[in-house]
């Protein structure tokens, strides 16, 4: 399942609002905006569950309400979990009977047991039949193509899942059939319905909707990163059995089930005269599944059961402990089950390899079996650790808040990784052992005897989710913010959403392709949600005041810093390319003249120079009017500068003199009928007598000359007009494509160059 977006409808502020759910969604805006009942809302649509704040001065708790918006990219895929959904959707498994039923009486009876492609040639052969609306070669292309689950997208809501049909998804010929059936008005059937709302609503529902109850193992599991000691200890005795029994757990048919952990609790029960233990605790679905226990003789009595312990024996193979005093003094020698204590060893070294950066470089994490004696009623077995430079391991409840926050989520994401993740045997030579029995063998072999060459390991594997958190700059240094950002991107790259709402620039500040921002504003009309296109969108400049952004914080955003000749430069650039060099982290910025350009090196520091400009890993372009009189000495000397200081700073040159012959001559004349061309008037001012161009500037003489207003508003306006009707230079388009990749580019210490 592929998350696409999570619409929200009448939740607290929200009206009707789409939030992004593909990749690294980053929430911002002012306080009280609505980010964090954004994410509540998102958390119980994704659920069907609530777990958000409650206003005890509310008459009644109102739920969201929406819809969740899904494809299943796998769903072509035999025996894919995708392609059983598909499936079900598709034949009406969870429909309450109701499938089909538009097209034949009892539909489910037939639909019932057929596999996905019987499915589809049924249904798509009765949406034929059930009417004449359009051609028939029309209707065979239409009722197959939206069946196709590569044409098809999903929404859930509370109770119920659908299957749509997206005309965005559908090929060429198919929407020109859509068109032709729709257009056919005679006629009204299941089919033309479709037709009509694909072609009127580019959508249509497909078949009967599902029990959202009856397929919820399909959703991603939600993974809230608060960071909760308490929360997590629980989650660890929980999860640690799974990953033991993936880890330790071998059965071969003919043999006793070994090293299968149940669930972590104490399970007490009588054995009466006569009989032995009770059958519920005995099998293959019980509790006690070792051969040890089953074969123990128990005198009549009360006992108590906990298989996350062994008492000591004769035998290589360590019996589970079975009369004990609950947490207290055992009635035998016990202990905690060494793959028990195997198995966190493997938790801890996985978490710090998926801990931030930030995190390894301060200490370790370490998780630990704590001691039975201090298990309690609260069934607290584990506890997290963290061992900073003095040496010290302490608990996650006394560490810094920030520290404690992503220690936890490292340890969150280490288990999920863990619990979906491969065994894998090898024997002493280190060859992999694929037959079961050989590896139930191994196994007892690697766990009963240390110094066996015999090696157990779990393979991590990715483990899809939806990982959603507040705030996580909280308690944390920028270096620090950095890292969590660089480790919420590698979580998105894993196909996994993140759902994160901020108020740091920083975490703003992500050029992963997979990053949208969403800009979280309030309004008389409530809480509105606006996805922004790139780094710099400048709806992000328009609220950076209201959000708290200040100039210096936009300058953090800013990839490449360009500067050109003058304002005219910025103006005409900005028109043409204004929304790519803001996606790219490109500012442009006027020197007021070519021959200031040296002034980027001359002040002190300079730019150039400035140690917070290259710390802050912003790269330098220049680019230049073809001006060898007057702009290349300035830009010379910059560039020696440059290179002398070790910094690199790249310069693209103009072909043409000014910015302004790079506008459209014929959509200048239409401004200005007497208007000859940008040569031809530059030729006219260098000939005409001097007295005439006195104290009149090139530009402002060419403006009275030939009524061709030069003021930024109308250059602004003729440079729209150039791009509207497709006239921009390919030389500039080059250009700019050129910086856009600089700007994406690695950061180096290299020499200038001249391009």
């Amino acid at each position: 399942m592929r998350l696409l977006a999570i619409f929200i409808k009448d939740f607290r502020s929200i009206r009707e609002q789409q939030l992004p759910a593909d990749g690294l969604v980053v929430l911002f805006g002012a306080n009280s905006a609505g980010k964090t009942s954004v994410l509540e809302a998102a958390v119980e649509l994704l659920t069907a569950a609530s777990s958000r704040r409650v206003d005890p001065g509310e008459p009644e708790d109102v739920p969201a309400t929406g819809t969740v918006l899904f494809t299943l990219p796998d769903a072509h895929i035999s025996g894919s979990q995708g392609a059983e959904l598909y499936k079900a959707l598709l034949t009406g498994e969870h429909a309450y009977g109701q499938a089909w039923n538009e097209l034949a009486p009892d539909a489910a009876d037939p639909l019932r047991g057929k596999t996905a492609g019987d499915a589809r040639e049924w249904i798509a052969s009765r949406l034929v039949e059930a009417g004449r609306a359009g051609l028939l070669p029309d209707r065979e292309i239409l009722a197959r193509s939206v069946l196709d689950p590569a044409a098809a997208v999903f929404t859930a809501g509370s109770d119920d899942v659908y299957m749509h049909a997206s005309a965005s998804r559908l090929p060429g010929d198919v929407i020109d059939a859509v068109h032709r059936i729709a257009a056919d008005t005679d006629h009204d059937d299941v089919l033309w319905r479709i037709a009509d709302s694909l072609a009127t609503r580019q959508s249509a529902r497909i078949g009967p909707g599902a029990d959202r109850d009856a397929i919820s193992v399909a959703f991603p599991p939600v993974i809230v990163l608060d960071g909760d000691p308490e929360a997590l200890s629980a989650e660890l005795v929980k999860v640690l059995p799974v990953i033991h029994n993936r880890l330790w757990y071998s059965h071969v048919p003919g043999y006793a089930p070994t090293y299968f952990l149940g669930g972590a609790q104490v399970i007490n029960f009588d054995i009466e005269p006569g009989f032995g233990l009770p059958g519920g605790l005995i099998g293959p679905s019980g509790l006690l599944e070792s051969a040890a226990v089953a074969s123990q003789e128990f005198a009549p009595g009360h006992y108590y059961f906990d298989d996350w312990l062994e008492q000591r024996s004769d035998s290589a193979e360590a019996e589970v402990v079975v009369d004990f005093e609950p947490y207290g003094q055992a009635a035998v020698w016990s202990r905690v089950r060494r793959s028990i204590h195997a198995t966190a060893a493997v938790i801890e070294e996985e978490a710090n390899r998926v801990a931030p950066g930030f995190l390894r470089d301060q200490g370790q994490i370490g998780v630990e079996v704590l001691p039975v004696s201090v298990w309690g009623p609260e069934n607290r077995r584990i506890r997290v650790t963290f061992k900073g430079r003095d040496g010290w391991h302490r608990d996650l409840r006394v560490v810094g808040a920030g520290t404690a926050r992503w220690a936890a989520a490292a340890v969150q994401l280490a288990c999920r990784r863990l619990a979906k993740g491969r065994q894998v045997v090898t024997d002493q030579d280190g060859a992999v052992i694929s037959d079961r029995a050989a590896v139930r063998d191994l196994v007892a072999a690697a766990r009963a005897q240390p110094l066996s060459q015999a090696t157990v390991r779990l393979e991590p594997a990715d483990a899809p989710g939806v990982y959603v958190i507040d705030e996580p700059e909280a308690h944390l240094h920028p270096a620090a913010i950095a890292s969590v950002r660089a480790w919420l991107e590698d979580l998105a790259g894993t196909a996994t959403p993140v759902l994160a709402a901020t108020h740091s620039p920083m975490l703003l500040d992500t050029d992963s392709h997979l990053a949208t921002r969403v800009l979280v504003l309030p309004g008389d009309g409530g809480t509105e949600l606006q996805a922004l296109t790139g780094i710099m969108d400048g709806r992000l400049a328009g609220a950076a005041s209201e959000l708290g952004i200040t100039k210096g914080d936009l300058l953090l955003m800013t990839r490449l810093a360009v500067f050109v000749e003058g304002p005219h430069d910025v103006i005409v650039l900005d028109e043409w390319f204004g929304n790519e060099l803001r996606d790219a982290g490109i500012r442009v910025f006027p020197a007021h003249g070519g021959d200031n350009f040296q002034e980027l090196v001359t002040t002190q520091p300079g730019v150039v120079g400035s140690e917070i400009i290259d710390a802050m890993g912003i790269r330098i372009a220049v680019i230049s009017d073809r001006s060898p009189n007057r702009v290349g000495p300035a830009v010379k000397r910059l560039l020696s500068e440059a290179e002398r200081a070790g910094r690199e700073v790249t310069h693209v040159s103009l072909s043409e003199e000014d910015i302004l012959f790079y506008l459209d001559e014929q959509v200048c004349r239409n401004d200005a009928p007497d208007f000859p061309g940008w040569h031809a008037a530059q030729g006219a001012y260098r000939s005409a007598p001097r007295r005439d161009r006195k104290d009149r500037p090139w530009k402002k003489w060419v403006s009275e000359t030939y009524r061709l207003e030069l003021s930024p508003e109308n250059i602004g306006r003729l440079a729209a007009e150039c791009k509207r009707q497709g006239r921009i230079p390919p030389e500039v388009i080059q250009i700019i494509k050129q910086l856009t990749a600089l700007a994406a580019s690695t950061r180096t210490n290299t020499n200038a160059r001249t391009s």
